[in-house]
Parts: C-alpha cells; sequence; structure tokens
C-alpha cells in the first residue's frame, strides 16, 4: 500500500479508494495461487513427516530380529516364598527341587551392658577377620564411653590396609528404662568366612561380650545332592542360574525354560506397528480432496492421494513379510508357519492387516527355536534393509532416503515460492503506487479544469453585465 494522504473522487466524483482496492484484489490472485501452493506442500511435507515416522517404528519394531533374535530364560518357582532365582540365556532347560535345611545368617555380638555413666578402662581390643585374617586394634587410655569406643571401631584400619566398614559395622544400644549402654558389632555378610571374634584386653577395657546371633552357612539340596554356601544368593550350582534362598522349607521345585513370552510380545509388537502404519499409508492414498476448500486446512485433505511411493511402500512392506520365504532352512520357511499372516478377508473386502496365531508361534519354538531365529532375522534383515533406504533422515540429500529427499526437496519448492510471492507483492505495490498516482494527477487535472471553467464563466457573465450596462 502507498503512504500519504489521498483524497478520493473530491472532483471526479468516483471511489477511487475502492476502485484501487477492488484492482488490487484481482492482482493479488497469482499470490493467492502461490499462497494456496505453498500450504498444501507444507500440509504435504507434514504428511511425508508422519509416514516416514511410521516406517522407521516399523523398522525399530524388527530390529530386536534383523539384529539377530535373542532367546532368554525364565526361572519359575513352585514355592516363591522358599526359593526365587534367575537364569542366564546359556542355562540348560529342567526342573530341580530344593529344599533349604538352613538360612546363612551373619554374625551379630554386643559387651556386657553397663549403667549409665560408665566408661572404659585402658588397654588394647582387637577384632580379627575370619575371611582374610587381618587384624583391627583399637587403643583406649580410659574414661572413654561406649559411643566413643563405638566410633573408634568403625573408622580403624586394619593390618591389610581395609576399614572396619568394608566388613562390619559398629553401634550402641540404650536402654530405654534406665539408660544402661550397650555395645553391638555385626558382619556385613553371612556366613562363617565373616565372623569378626574379639581378642586382646576386651575384659580388662571393661567390656566382655556374648554372642548375639551366631554366623552361619546355608544349607539346601538340590535334586537330593546336599550344598553349603556363606550366602543365601546362590550362583553356579546349576549353570547359568542364581538361586535366592528366602526361607527354610521345601521342597521346591524351580524351572529354567526358554521365555517364549517375550518372542511372542516382540511379534507381537511388530504386527500391531505393521498395521498402524498400512493404516496409515491407505488413509494418505485413498484420502480424497476437497473440491471448493474455503479454510487453510482444507487444503490437508488428500495430498497424498495415489502418491507411487506411498503405494509402493505398503506393497513392499506386505511382500517382504507375507511373501519372504527362505528354502535353505528345512521345517520352517515362511512367516505364516510361525502364525504371522494376512487377516482373512470379508466379501470383497481384502484386509491389508497381519495377524498372530499365538499357537503356532509358541509350537515352533518350542519344536525348533534355531530355524525360527533364522528365519526371523532373515526376514527382518530384508525388511529392515528396505526400510533404511526409505527412512534414513539426513540433511544432506544425497545421505537421506527417499521420503526425506522428498521432504528436503518441498522445503526448496517452499523457499521458491516465498521468492516468488515478494517479487509478486513488489510488483502490486508499484502498481498500486503507480495507480494511486494516476488518479491524483487526474484529479488535479479536474480541479484545474474546474477552476478554468469556473472563470470563464464568470468572464462571460461580467462581458454580458458591461453589454447591457453601454446600452
Amino acid at each position: 500500500m502507498s503512504s500519504g494522504i489521498t483524497f478520493s473522487g473530491l472532483f471526479s466524483g468516483l471511489d477511487t479508494d475502492n476502485i484501487i482496492t477492488q484492482l488490487m484484489q484481482i492482482e493479488r490472485q497469482p499470490i493467492t495461487l502461490l499462497q494456496n501452493k505453498q500450504y498444501k506442500l507444507e500440509y504435504q511435507k507434514e504428511a511425508l513427516q508422519t509416514v516416514n515416522t511410521s516406517l522407521l517404528a516399523l523398522k525399530n519394531a524388527i530390529k530386536s530380529f534383523s539384529s539377530g533374535v535373542s532367546f532368554s530364560n525364565t526361572f519359575k518357582s513352585t514355592n516363591e516364598a522358599v526359593l526365587t532365582g534367575s537364569a542366564e540365556s546359556y542355562a540348560s532347560e529342567g526342573s530341580y527341587s530344593v529344599t533349604v535345611t538352613q538360612l546363612a545368617t551373619n554374625m551379630i555380638r554386643g559387651t556386657v551392658e553397663r549403667p549409665t555413666g560408665w566408661t572404659a578402662a585402658a588397654g588394647t581390643g582387637t577384632f580379627t577377620m575370619a575371611s582374610t585374617g587381618e587384624v583391627f586394634s583399637i587403643t583406649t587410655v580410659g574414661g572413654e564411653t561406649m559411643q566413643q569406643v563405638s566410633n573408634m571401631i568403625n573408622s580403624s584400619v586394619g593390618s591389610l590396609g581395609k576399614s572396619f566398614s568394608e566388613y562390619g559395622n559398629s553401634y550402641v544400644l540404650t536402654n530405654p528404662i534406665n539408660g544402661s549402654t550397650k555395645m553391638m558389632w555385626e558382619s556385613k555378610k553371612t556366613g562363617t568366612n565373616n565372623i569378626i571374634a574379639p581378642g586382646g584386653a576386651w575384659n580388662v577395657m571393661g567390656f566382655g561380650s556374648a554372642i548375639t546371633q551366631a554366623a552361619q552357612n546355608a544349607a539346601f539340596t538340590i535334586n537330593g545332592v546336599a550344598y553349603n554356601s556363606y550366602e543365601n544368593t546362590v550362583s553356579g550350582v546349576v549353570s547359568g542360574v542364581t538361586l535366592n534362598l528366602n526361607s527354610v522349607g521345601g521342597p521346591a521345585t524351580f524351572t529354567i525354560g526358554m521365555d517364549t513370552d517375550a518372542i511372542v510380545d516382540k511379534v507381537k509388537a511388530f504386527i500391531e506397528q505393521f498395521n498402524t502404519t498400512t493404516t496409515l499409508l491407505k488413509k494418505y492414498t485413498t484420502e480424497d480432496p476437497i473440491s471448493s476448500p474455503t479454510t487453510k486446512s482444507d487444503l490437508a485433505a488428500g495430498v497424498l492421494r495415489g502418491d507411487s511411493d506411498l503405494v509402493s511402500s505398503k506393497s513392499q512392506i506386505r511382500m517382504l513379510t507375507t511373501g519372504y520365504i527362505d528354502n535353505s532352512l528345512s521345517t520352517y520357511k515362511l512367516l505364516s508357519q510361525l502364525g504371522i499372516e494376512s487377516e482373512p478377508s470379508s466379501g470383497s473386502y481384502v484386509s491389508d492387516k497381519l495377524q498372530l496365531d499365538e499357537d503356532k508361534l509358541r509350537a515352533a519354538l518350542a519344536d525348533d527355536k534355531e530355524e525360527v531365529s533364522d528365519l526371523l532375522e532373515g526376514w527382518a534383515t530384508q525388511l529392515d534393509t528396505y526400510l533404511e533406504k526409505q527412512t534414513k533422515v539426513s540433511v544432506v540429500e544425497s545421505f537421506a532416503g527417499s521420503y526425506y529427499r522428498r521432504i528436503l526437496n518441498i522445503d526448496t519448492k517452499i523457499s521458491n515460492i516465498d521468492d516468488d510471492i515478494l517479487r509478486w507483492e513488489d510488483r502490486i505495490s508499484a502498481m498500486e503506487t503507480r495507480l494511486r498516482t494516476q488518479y491524483a494527477q487526474m484529479e488535479s487535472l479536474l480541479a484545474a479544469l474546474q477552476t478554468q471553467s469556473n472563470y470563464l464563466t464568470q468572464q462571460l457573465s461580467n462581458l454580458s453585465s458591461n453589454s447591457s450596462s453601454s446600452k
């Protein structure tokens, strides 16, 4: 729009502002068309990004197969109050009976209880760690309280350079009725190799001691064979298996077996994502555009209708799944043999979706998990290779996948349209300025003609008056 004051039709009687506005609206039609084209490109870009994201999610759903199927084991106990545990993937499948006759305990020992205000006599006391033979020495000069001596024990360093706190802990208990105190120390770990035995002059120092809880080892049987352990968590008796002895009792049977649920869940996740992606591709390729759009959002409909890339992707991911075959395998060559198959069609409706026959998959895994693994890995690797070419995200066009190359190309088109719109804006602005100048000049000319007309009329009137007077 031009700046400055304009006087619309003062002399011509024309509404020049309205005339110019309407002319500019006509002249702006190419800009409107360019903006609508730009809006459609932006919606197309957004839709392609959504498609790319969905295909990436599908790629991620097969990652656990394309990178090699990893089988894990489950640990199931018939009596978790007595026994729980876990199993590594290499643990042998089987069932084992366990009876727990004794749990491992840590050593807890305490001094004689002493009245309020009692203090230690001078002397040197020692602690010896059974597992290492390390000796800790604590020397009192006399007059130390129970708490002070307890602090000395916790901060002491043994003959092998270890801190007492690595092996055990000392603390003081206070009788809430009479305030008498008793110093305690206990080993941090269970078992007879973790006894912390007192020595030296503890009795001379006035402490004395008594065992509150003796350290003992766990005792249990597996399939009738007796074992002992310093801890209640036992590894290695059965290769790849860790047992947690929770209480005395039994027999409790634990079973080691392939974690079929984990594989089934991963296949289910793939099928769910496959169906989500297929539905999305179908939506975009079959959506009709709005014939007479009235709002910007109307332009979003049908921006990818019949898009060849989307149609191809929908066909490829299905063909690479339902049509995959591995003739190098002896029994399981097709995914349909694992229960991964097309949904049944209904009348003239042909489903694009997949479904899982879970019983088939579980039966195949139980029959030959290695062949199932090979089939899944081969299929997923081939599908992953296709998806990688389609979905790779990069701002460098030569590195980008098919969809992102289109997205980058759309960005270029949108930028070019921005430049076109700016050129049109400049052109229309110059045209408006020129029109306003021309209309202003016309009004000025009309004003001058009006002035001349008035002057001539006045002169003619004067001549007529003079002529009448002379007669």
